[in-house]
């Protein structure tokens, strides 16, 4: 699945929250939805690939690192980059990272 952040909003901050689905009946993989002001974007984790990238992705997830964060990087047909940076009152911070 490919998902666009139209060019005009690029620019504008987009605010994320993730939610972990686990365990959830008829899914063989653990997805996470990724919500958006411009919708929802469920997104499958390769567990049996990746456990222990899942497993750190999870715990940032888990932890509500990703909340309030925002997409800081798009380049279209290639890449979407969030969840380094979260707004908080007293601005933008880095989001630490977790030990691997």
């Amino acid at each position: 699945m490919t998902y666009r952040i139209p060019t005009a909003r690029s620019a504008g901050v987009l605010f994320l929250m993730l939610v972990a689905l686990f365990a959830s009946p008829g899914v063989t993989a653990s997805s996470v939805t990724l919500k958006t002001v411009l919708g929802d974007v469920v997104i499958e984790l390769f567990d049996e690939q990746a456990p222990a990238t899942v497993g750190n992705f999870l715990n940032y997830v888990v932890d509500g690192d990703y909340n309030k964060s925002f997409i800081h990087r798009s380049v279209n047909d290639f890449v979407i980059q969030g969840g380094g940076y979260a707004v908080t009152e007293g601005g933008i911070i880095e989001v630490p990272t977790d030990p691997p």
